[in-house]
């Protein structure tokens, strides 16, 4: 989630479809996130 604004009035919103579930999934099956699955995760 995006949101820009000045002091607290929101001027632009935008919602990004990142695909976290397809990403956990991929790289961090049953929920463990180790320090070798986050390296092959960020590169």
């Amino acid at each position: 989630e995006f949101i820009i604004g000045q002091r607290f009035e929101p001027l632009l919103r935008e919602s990004l479809q990142m695909g976290c579930v397809s990403f956990t999934q991929r790289y961090f099956r049953a929920g463990k996130i180790t320090p070798a699955r986050y390296a092959q995760a960020y590169t």
